[in-house]
């Protein structure tokens, strides 16, 4: 998030629904554990369409996100958790471990052999070094939620009535589990994940379909009940 602010950007973390946290990168902007009483910060992009505001108060902030016309899009109120920036060789140690997890764990030979050269490449410029710790904690981090993300799907698949999809969906996810021990790309993975979505929507669909089915035959029937107390009173 571009603060606007020469030097100063501002990043936050969201882990679903509601956690999000906070990192004033190249500014302390402020130090919760002094707060004393409510204080405004507001943010705003080189964008017209939206700014970020929040609100601190004591160990809390209120986050609210903006549109032009002063709305508030978002609202949440999450943990504020000051940003120490690592230093060059721990981010160095740290992006070693990432190909090494890339390389063993999920067989990103390729990804991992391009990212070693890069920092093997990177000498003493932080900035690249960064970039490259940045990519090695994105492969990596994405990859454990695609991992939690299957077994979540795994568990819900089990509690399917409908054998046949039951059987389909969890095959599926089997397969998507050794893809992502194989080095396959984000972007596979994530279109496999979609996919196995789609077919839970699929299942739901049929269910609407056949409560609509059922709804549909009850009318029919109370329709049909009608119309023969209608001819019986008539007759």
């Amino acid at each position: 998030f571009n603060t606007g602010k020469k030097d100063v950007d501002l990043y936050f973390k969201i882990d679903y629904p509601t956690e999000i946290e906070i990192n004033v990168f190249g500014l302390d902007v402020f130090n919760v554990e002094n707060v004393t009483k409510e204080e405004d910060y507001i943010f705003t992009t080189h964008s017209t369409e939206f700014s970020l505001h929040f609100t601190v108060k004591a160990n809390k902030s209120f986050i609210f996100l903006r549109g032009n016309n002063g709305n508030p899009l978002i609202v949440v109120v999450v943990s504020y958790t000051q940003y120490n920036p690592p230093s060059v060789d721990e981010m160095i140690s740290e992006a070693r471990d990432n190909i090494q997890r890339l390389r063993y764990d999920y067989h990103c030979f390729d990804l991992a052999e391009r990212l070693e050269d890069a920092l093997n490449s990177a000498g003493n410029n932080e900035y690249k070094i960064r970039k490259v710790w940045e990519e090695t904690n994105e492969e990596v981090n994405k990859r454990e939620d695609i991992g939690r993300e299957l077994e979540k799907l795994e568990k819900r698949a089990y509690l399917l009535e409908d054998e046949k999809l039951r059987e389909h969906i969890l095959a599926e996810i089997k397969d998507a589990k050794l893809d992502l021990r194989s080095g396959k790309s984000l972007e596979h993975l994530n279109a496999e994940i979609q996919h196995i979505y789609s077919l839970f929507d699929k299942n739901s669909v049929n269910w609407l379909l056949v409560i609509a089915l059922v709804i549909a035959l009850i009318l029919l029937i109370l329709l049909c009940i009608y119309y023969v107390i209608k001819w019986k009173k008539g007759g």
